[in-house]
């Protein structure tokens, strides 16, 4: 028998199980690899779901105006839908500055000095900031109001 080589049965049956493990092992690989590209796959069409469900990337948000007392309620309601919200209620100096970039911006209007949304509307024009005005200062106001900026921001 000149070129092949005698084996023991118990080693032939060893090697016959390592080159088994090999294969299953490379399977395994390809298995994992076509999963995690499936999955990868479903998540970024779960993204387009997402959006239409209501779930959105966090966004700063800028309230111009709104009660003193209600402030930390309308942090409190930003945040639950995914947001940042700054409030400002009154005029504090160098406001221009302060405002920062954000992605959008809610003016109460019934609630807000004339010089305030002067300076808000010249820097949202200037930067292309969307900003949506309510009369109303309420919660429900502000809800509905974030809910237009998230449209805007598709």
């Amino acid at each position: 028998m000149k070129g092949s080589l005698f084996l023991s049965p118990e080693i032939s049956g060893w090697v016959n199980k390592k080159r088994q493990k090999t294969k299953n092992n490379a399977n395994m690989i390809l298995k994992i690899i076509i999963n995690y590209s499936i999955v990868r796959a479903g998540s970024l069409n779960d993204d387009a779901k997402d959006k239409e469900k209501g779930v959105w990337d966090s966004m700063s948000i800028l309230l111009i105006g709104g009660l003193d007392r209600m402030e930390k309620d309308y942090i409190h309601i930003g945040s639950k839908r995914g947001h940042n919200v700054k409030v400002y209620t009154q005029l504090p100096t160098r406001f221009e500055k302060v405002m920062g970039e954000p992605d959008g911006i809610v003016l109460f209007t019934g609630t807000v000095s004339h010089a305030m949304v002067k300076v808000a509307v010249k820097v949202a024009k200037n930067r292309n900031i969307p900003i949506i005005r309510s009369h109303s200062s309420s919660l429900k106001a502000l809800e509905r109001e974030l809910s237009k900026l998230e449209e805007c921001a598709c």
